[in-house]
């Protein structure tokens, strides 16, 4: 057939068909005769290089120049603002109101329907789309929608038959549609030959095939690219947005972007890879954001979502740690959105602690949502009640009050889903005090909402409330149906906590219907992920299981299977952890002992226990009238296998009757009475399980083995950083703060020390601390230093009374140690002590290498009589303070004004020849404190040899450096010429010295600005030596500037 003949009909194909919407699959050439041919009454979109959400629809809306109030009016209130920046500007305003948990599917949804009936409001047209199969999943559902409406307008999508890289997507669509009357095939369509083949197109959705001069403009076009990915992320195109995600990143280096641009394209792309559930990328990208500038807004925003991501990761002790660092730099600033949304993350870390402590964080977060108007994040924590909570009676009008509220706003806003969560818990509220009917009323609402919603996640949450409700009606198989029946779908759950619950629900309905062998798998795989994901803890205040109560039921299978070694195994574990053990399974730990005793041959004590159980169960509030039943059946079962058949039939009776009362035909089987057989007899035939456990346990290993891997990745950086800490830090004072800095970070400490033990004392050198100031006294350093062991050296060492940790670095001569204070929300793991130990090590060589270092600058550059610069340190000074005079004369035409004063002790030598070389080594250390005390800091201090000194000062003219000679010829007096440190040193109570023998000194001065070169320092000490012979040969003791004699000495 040739093209004339195809175009001819696909023409009539267009024109007779009924539907608004038709497909037709052909060559590129022909959809390109096919648009060309009718263009003029049909518009011609090219999706080629289309990337706008939900293309081409968000598109041709945004030119449809719709009324604002039109829009309003038709679109999802939460999502409202998106649309109309979105029509306004090309840009879809940033949203902190962020779909979270099973939201998105929702949105997603409601995001369909929003533009399909924004469709209708626009005047009729015609559209045929070319390259059509380069739409994506978000497409094809607003596709399916329009089918349901019945439109004017057409809609013309024509496929491409001859590309060599279809998504699986449209060929999904296209073999599904292949007899659909509004279908054209005027080409057959290639179907997928294997898997091979369909890995590969899989793995062509991440490639970008647009033209050169579409990715010049992505290269340079810095808004065009920004605006792409936003808007994919706030309209959930998600597929669409992975492909941009790919590109971006691997050109990302290149991007001729300015740098604060590339930072908040990286901030941008961080977010994009979290929403498409790249996890792995979006730690990356967070963490280079941080990096490279922790203080900024984009960092606090990185470091929200990385404690975001690492609590849904079940990774708290990271979580945490980032939530700290967002709450530092927040500052107590409620304004800034991130407080309301780390309010609420923060509620999350602790909604299974005390209950007090949850309830509080909750009514803060519920607080701080409603301040900021994030609404869906509002009912969304308000709907996620702390456990704790449920289990104390006084709370259950905030409880109700907070549901029935949240259901107020869902109805108010539209929001289904979140109706139906709410509906959800009003179903586990009544279930948790024992009013069955009403909270079956209530799951069976939410079910009937999430049915028609069709969001698996929620779906299998009100599935396992059902499930559990049955199971307490002792519909066993109908609860393990409910479960099973969307199990399948748990390969697709990130959230483990969901996981943990499914299978539990799916289990306990298999133990109490006896199937042990399976129930017995699922509990040991149960065991796994609660302690690969630290959740054995958190069961006592959650909808999970915790450790003791899934040993429990293994425990009794253990007992029916007769393996006494691991059931007292099992049984000692669980005594010693009864804490932990949840209050509905509690009761059954008398019952083990019950089967314990009565293995023993110990009756009486067996049916005691039996009696304490029961009792227990009864005292529960929600009724747990079945698990009475499965205690009596099964100790029957047990006293007949013993031989006890009087007693076997007393339990027997008592459960029969019980079952009876309560309509369980699980127990009575429809019958008058039963017997053991009967009851063990009357195994229900189950389906098998949707899901394969090894899969799931392999599915689970890898994702814990990511999360180990961004710990070490976070352990290499901080590493890597202290490692490289001596090529930043120019000296040791720089290296100390950039230490305690490296480490405050890395541990998110209460407080970080570094300290230093002398023979002059001991003392803090730099610290940090979170809240308010924390000091270490000095008799506090010198404690720890005292009692560090040698085992202890080069290791941190918890010590418990003071609750900190303390790394001792002596080394040689020097004594450095850490204190690091964690904080109670973050305590210390071994694996972070361990790269602390590694960290550590390194501080301590870089510390002795700086130390050794400052010692030999020390040597080659100071005095070691006066202990101030020598004459080398001088005239280094000198050069490289007058190479500064010269640079800054260039830049700034300004001159730098320096004075140098030049000074010799007069009566030195009577001193020295009177009472010795000691007496003269006094009276030049006495001097040279004189001149420290007396100069400025900032002025250089040097001993040139002999008793001469000289004082360089910078910023100084003529008359201020005259006063220096005051001020020292004051102080001088003041010390009484040094007689008094003369007589100590003699040993005599009284010492005569003449007062023309009194220590003195005179000197010389000449300033920068008294010679032609103003750099050349060396000219001008040159001077003020003359000027201070000029002083000694006139008269001594006093002081003579250069500029006063300088005609008469050159003459």
């Amino acid at each position: 057939m040739d093209i004339s003949n195809k175009l001819e009909i696909a023409k009539k194909f267009i024109e007779t068909s009924k539907k608004n919407l038709c497909f037709i699959v052909a060559d590129s050439l022909v959809s390109q005769c096919i648009a060309e041919d009718m263009k003029d009454s049909y518009q011609v979109v090219d999706l080629a290089e289309e990337f706008t959400p939900f293309k081409p629809f968000l598109n041709l809306l945004s030119k449809g120049n719709l009324p604002e109030k039109n829009i309003r009016e038709k679109t999802y209130s939460i999502q409202t603002e998106s649309f109309v920046s979105f029509f306004k500007t090309g840009m879809a305003d940033e949203r902190y109101d962020i779909p979270i948990d099973n939201e998105e599917l929702y949105e997603l949804g409601r995001y369909v329907k929003s533009i399909v009936e924004l469709f209708k409001e626009l005047p009729v047209k015609n559209y045929i789309f070319t390259n059509a199969q380069n739409i994506f999943s978000d497409s094809f559902a607003v596709i399916k929608e329009l089918e349901n409406h019945e439109l004017a307008s057409k809609f013309v999508f024509c496929f491409n038959s001859d590309v060599t890289n279809p998504s699986v997507e449209v060929l999904d669509f296209l073999e599904k549609n292949t007899e659909s009357e509004n279908f054209l095939y005027l080409q057959v369509q290639t179907a997928r030959a294997n898997a091979a083949l369909a890995f590969e197109m899989e793995e062509s959705e991440n490639s970008l095939n647009v033209s050169q001069e579409f990715k010049e403009t992505m290269m340079n076009n810095f808004d065009f690219v920004f605006s792409l990915l936003r808007n994919n992320r706030l309209f959930m195109s998600f597929k669409q947005l992975k492909i941009l995600i790919a590109w971006v990143s691997k050109n990302f280096p290149n991007m001729n972007y300015s740098v604060y641009q590339k930072r908040t394209l990286l901030h941008e792309l961080a977010i994009d890879c979290y929403v498409c559930k790249l996890e792995d990328e979006s730690i990356l990208h967070f963490n280079d954001i941080i990096e490279t500038l922790p203080d900024d807004d984009f960092a606090l925003s990185a470091a929200y979502y990385l404690a975001r991501i690492f609590y849904l990761k079940k990774s708290g002790e990271f979580a945490k740690k980032y939530a700290l660092q967002v709450w530092q730099q927040l500052n107590g600033n409620e304004e800034n959105p991130y407080y309301a949304l780390l309010s609420m993350l923060e509620f999350q870390f602790v909604k299974r602690s005390d209950a007090n402590i949850a309830k509080g964080k909750y009514i803060e977060a519920l607080k701080q949502l409603e301040a900021h108007g994030f609404v869906n994040n509002y009912i969304a924590t308000g709907l996620t009640i702390p456990w704790n909570l449920i289990n104390t009676p006084d709370s259950r009008q905030l409880i109700e009050d907070t549901i029935d509220n949240c259901m107020r706003m869902a109805k108010k806003y539209g929001n289904n889903h979140l109706y139906s969560t709410a509906c959800h818990w009003k179903g586990i509220i009544a279930s948790h005090y024992g009013e069955r009917d009403v909270a079956m009323k209530w799951y069976n609402d939410c079910n009937k909402i999430r049915t028609e919603i069709g969001e698996i996640g929620p779906l299998m949450n009100i599935r396992n409330g059902l499930s559990y409700e049955s199971l307490c009606r002792a519909l066993y198989k109908d609860a393990y149906d409910l479960v099973n029946g969307v199990i399948s779908n748990i390969y697709n759950l990130n959230d483990y906590s969901r996981i943990v619950d499914c299978l539990k629900n799916i289990s306990y309905a298999l133990f109490y219907a006896r199937h042990y062998d399976i129930a017995h798998e699922i509990f040991s795989l149960l065991l796994h992920f609660l302690r690969l994901f630290n959740m054995e803890e958190q069961a006592y205040n959650s909808f999970l299981p915790s450790r003791s109560d899934i040993l429990i039921l293994k425990t009794i299978i253990d007992l029916d299977r007769k393996d006494v070694i691991h059931a007292t195994i099992n049984f000692n574990q669980i005594e010693s952890t009864v804490n932990s053990v949840t209050m509905e399974e509690k009761p059954l730990i008398p019952f083990i002992r019950a089967i314990l005793l009565a293995n023993d041959s110990m009756f009486e004590e067996s049916e005691k226990a039996v009696e304490l159980c029961v009792q227990e169960f009864r005292q529960i509030k929600s009724n747990q009238t079945h698990k009475i039943c499965f205690v009596y059946f099964e100790y029957a079962v047990l006293l007949k296998r013993l031989n006890q058949m009087e007693l076997s039939q007393k339990y027997l009776d008592l459960g029969y009757n019980l079952a009876k009362e309560n309509n369980f035909a699980y127990y009575t089987k429809n019958k008058d009475s039963v017997s053991v057989e009967d009851y063990l007899n009357g195994y229900e035939k189950y389906d098998e399980l949707n899901i394969n456990l090894a899969f799931l346990l392999e599915k689970a290993e890898k994702e814990n083995l990511l999360t180990q891997l961004h710990k070490r990745i976070h352990d290499y950086q901080f590493l890597n950083k202290v490692k490289t800490n001596n090529l930043r830090s120019s000296n040791l004072k720089k290296y100390i703060e950039n230490t305690v800095l490296y480490i405050y970070e890395y541990c998110f400490a209460e407080s970080v020390f570094i300290g230093e033990l002398t023979d002059e004392g001991a003392g803090t050198l730099y610290s940090i601390s979170r809240g308010k100031s924390v000091n270490i006294s000095s008799q506090k350093w010198k404690k720890l230093f005292k009692e560090s062991t040698n085992k202890e050296v080069t290791q941190f060492v918890y010590k418990e009374k003071q609750q900190l940790f303390f790394g001792n670095m002596t080394q040689f001569e020097y004594k450095f140690g850490i204190v690091i204070i964690p904080t109670e929300q973050n305590p210390f793991t071994n694996e972070s002590i361990n790269t602390l130990n590694i960290a550590l090590s390194t501080i301590q060589s870089q510390i002795v290498i700086y130390k050794q270092d400052e010692n030999l600058l020390f040597l080659s550059t100071t005095d070691t009589l006066s202990l101030l610069n020598n004459r080398h340190a001088l005239q280094k000074h000198l050069l490289v303070e007058g190479d500064r005079i010269r640079r800054y004369a260039k830049r700034k035409s300004t001159k730098i004004q320096v004075s140098i004063a030049f000074m010799d002790l007069d009566n030195f030598k009577y001193y020295n020849d009177t009472f010795g070389h000691n007496a003269g080594d006094l009276f030049i250390t006495c001097f040279a404190k004189l001149l420290k005390n007396t100069c400025r800091q900032v002025d250089f201090i040097s001993r040139f040899g002999g008793d001469e000194f000289v004082v360089v000062m910078t910023d100084t003219n003529e008359t201020e450096s005259c006063r220096v000679y005051e001020r020292l010829k004051e102080a001088l007096a003041k010390e009484e010429y040094f007689i008094p440190q003369l007589r100590n040193l003699l040993g005599v109570n009284t010492l005569e010295i003449p007062s023309n023998r009194y220590l003195g000194f005179s000197m010389g001065i000449c300033t920068n600005y008294d010679i032609e070169d103003a750099s050349d320092l060396n000219a001008v000490l040159k001077n003020a030596d003359k000027a201070l012979y000029h002083s000694k040969e006139t008269c001594k003791g006093t002081c003579t500037i250069w500029s006063d004699i300088k005609d008469k000495v050159q003459k």
